[in-house]
């Protein structure tokens, strides 16, 4: 039997992909898209943008709804 994490639960669960941050370089410019405080409080770091669209990683998918109330203006995918 193998183990699944949560994460890789979640992946499955909402159909994200999995993204492994350890192997993912984030560039320093994509931070200002998200508020320190706001990225902290909602568990949330953005990993890419293209054609306006901000892409995150979210450790909690089911709380996407709330990233989206908590950034309105933002185009998060």
């Amino acid at each position: 039997m193998r183990y699944h994490s949560s994460a890789e639960l979640y992946s499955e669960q909402y159909g994200y992909p999995l993204l492994n941050l350890a192997q993912q370089s984030i560039h320093r410019t994509l931070l200002k898209y998200i508020p320190y405080h706001l990225a902290k409080k909602l568990n949330v770091i953005p990993v890419n943008l293209s054609e306006g669209a901000l892409t995150i990683a979210i450790s909690d998918p089911s709380q996407i709804t709330h990233i989206q109330n908590e950034a309105p203006s933002k185009n998060l995918t």
